[in-house]
């Protein structure tokens, strides 16, 4: 018997599990409005109305996933014992009204996602390495944040093909998210600076400003995040400047002002951080931004003569810029102030090699000497356990007995995340990983080649740099910390789903 009318129709589209969650709903207010105080009431009506506008519209609500990646921990939900922060609310919110909403339409649909098998693959060695965990919730912590990325990867991928003949401009809604979250995360940390905020040993330029940390606690974790966002907007600048307005479409004159102080302002907050590794990745990522935009523009024919003289001006110009840049950093010119040429000069330290047991630590070397003395505790961790680790996030759990005298402190992750995934992984954590990277890098390469317009080719040359800039400051930190993998997560997926459009 079919039945019609409007339930029917409700039934065919699959909005019959919101009626019914809105029925219930306003069952649920109507007895707290009786029993319950009016804050309590009004606090229950928020959750309520975010619930059914995630039921409905996770797409939409998944937009505020980059927002919530530097700001979703300024308050943080005590659950069973363990932190959870709005990133992991809302990925296991908007992942379960999309698991709903395809099986009321029948039609549980996963996407197609080229950096998927890397990413289990990784998934699966961190499972074999908790066979030698002694902290299982540690372990079991690292895992999740880990499936927290490949839900973060695929969710945006399905909910650009539910688009449909709008693709683009989910793509481009959630491109606008990830340039305005990390622009006001950026505007929070030159905030900080400018006012003096955190500790005394943040103080740089003799005192005049603070070292910026925005949300992130520390300085280096949010000097990476910054890259994250930086990449992608100098990519777009690259390209415009190359292609000019008439190549670039029409989108780019709307586009450009949002670029411009986005990323003046992510430059800034980059610099504040005052973070050496931040500053290499910069550099390094920068780096290919430019000259992928260089050899892919460069090798296309130009439509006339007047714009391929143009082309090659511009092209000489970066690569002038480029080069001053690196001399400037190197120290090779006097154009770059005492402190930051000091700043980069101590990163020789780490390579110079000194017996970090029995040297004398001093506030300039102190950050150095702690840092190595992790390497070593890694590097001895990885030693005894070569295969599999001695367990996914158990790095503190292991330090104890690797520690190097006078360093207690495990400080949470080796500052140095290929060291790491190596002592918490093993061989097997480790070359996983690595082709995971890779994998990643050759992808947007691949897409950058292969797409000539503006906004994908820019889109997939600013991932690229992003990556290359993560990889190198890993070196000297671990960036994977406040939820950033679920950032990367989301540059992955839009390159993927702006890729598979027309």
């Amino acid at each position: 018997m079919v039945v019609g009318g409007p339930l029917a129709r409700a039934r065919d589209d699959g909005r019959l599990t919101g009626l019914v969650a809105g029925v219930a709903v306003a069952v649920a207010l109507g007895w707290a409005a009786a029993t319950l105080p009016v804050a309590s009431v009004a606090l229950l009506l928020a959750a309520s109305v975010a619930g059914l506008a995630t039921l409905l519209r996770p797409e939409w609500v998944f937009l505020l996933l980059p927002f919530a990646v530097p700001f979703g921990e300024l308050r943080a939900l005590n659950v069973g014992g363990v932190e959870v922060g709005g990133v992991e609310l809302l990925i296991a919110a908007v992942a379960g009204a999309w698991l709903l909403r395809g099986m009321a339409r029948r039609d549980v649909r996963l996407p197609r996602a080229p950096l998927l098998a890397p990413l289990l693959v990784f998934v699966g060695a961190l499972l074999l390495s908790l066979l030698s965990a002694t902290s299982m919730p540690a372990a079991f912590k690292e895992v999740a944040k880990w499936l927290e990325v490949v839900a973060v990867y695929v969710l945006g991928l399905a909910f650009a093909d539910e688009a449909g003949a709008k693709r683009g401009r989910y793509v481009a809604a959630l491109t606008v998210a990830v340039i305005l979250a990390g622009t006001l995360e950026a505007l929070a940390g030159i905030a900080q600076s400018a006012l003096r905020a955190g500790p005394p040993s943040y103080a740089i330029l003799g005192g005049r400003l603070w070292r910026a940390f925005g949300q992130f606690g520390q300085p280096n974790p949010f000097g990476g995040f910054m890259n994250l966002t930086l990449m992608p907007v100098l990519s777009g600048l690259v390209g415009l400047a190359l292609l000019g307005w008439r190549g670039a479409g029409r989108v780019s004159a709307l586009l450009t002002p949002l670029l411009l102080v986005s990323g003046a302002i992510l430059g800034l907050g980059l610099a504040l951080s005052w973070s050496r590794g931040a500053w290499i990745g910069a550099v390094v990522g920068g780096a290919v931004v430019v000259l992928g935009w260089l050899t892919l523009t460069l090798a296309r024919p130009a439509p006339d003569a007047a714009d391929a003289t143009r082309r090659r001006a511009v092209g000489a110009l970066w690569v002038i810029a480029l080069v001053g840049l690196l001399l400037a950093l190197a120290g090779a010119t006097d154009l770059t102030p005492a402190g930051v040429a000091g700043r980069f000069g101590s990163v020789g330290e780490y390579l110079g090699g000194f017996d970090v047991t029995n040297i004398q630590v001093t506030d300039d070397n102190f950050a150095v000497v702690e840092r190595v003395a992790h390497w070593y505790a890694a590097a001895g961790m990885w030693a005894d356990h070569f295969w599999t680790g001695v367990g996914a996030g158990n790095y503190a759990a292991a330090y104890p007995d690797y520690r190097v005298p006078r360093w207690t402190d495990p400080l949470g992750h080796a500052h140095n995340y290929y060291l790491n995934i190596g002592a918490e992984a093993g061989f097997i954590g480790l070359l996983a990983y690595l082709a995971l990277a890779l994998a990643a890098l050759v992808h947007q390469a691949r897409v950058a080649a292969r797409r000539t317009d503006w906004a994908r080719r820019a889109l997939a040359l600013g991932v690229l740099g992003a990556l290359v800039a993560t990889a190198a400051h890993n070196v000297f930190d671990n960036l994977y910390v406040h939820s950033m993998g679920a950032y990367v997560a989301i540059l992955l997926c839009l390159v993927d789903a702006a890729d598979a459009g027309p």
